[in-house]
């Protein structure tokens, strides 16, 4: 594999492929992340006022940022980008932005 990437939960596997080198050493992170999300008690702490979303996502990002580090993109063993897409732009070239170097886990979350 030259090159990995993906979108929502495609860039979280594909940034831990990346990082790793294969799908062995991917297990931790995954278990990791289906853990983190899958608490009902981590589900209970993030509630909060719902005028935009019944969750805040600090608890879901704390775990994708558990589950790759603070690494840099363009410090992955495996070439890596991902995707995301902005419901603000005003713009039709700044709907879509193709992520390939900043903080690994940040890009990954704003993907999801």
């Amino acid at each position: 594999v030259d090159f990995i990437g993906g979108t929502s939960q495609g860039a979280f596997m594909a940034a831990c492929y990346a990082q790793r080198g294969g799908t062995e050493a991917m297990a931790p992170a995954i278990d990791a992340l289906s853990s983190g999300i899958g608490s009902i008690s981590g589900l209970m702490r993030d509630l909060t006022l719902p005028l935009l979303s019944t969750f805040s996502g600090r608890s879901f990002s704390h775990v994708i940022r558990q589950g790759l580090g603070t690494q840099d993109i363009r410090d992955t063993w495996v070439n890596f980008f991902c995707v995301t897409t902005s419901v603000n732009a005003s713009k039709p070239e700044e709907v879509c932005c193709v992520h390939r170097e900043g903080p690994i886990w940040k890009y990954v979350r704003a993907s999801m």
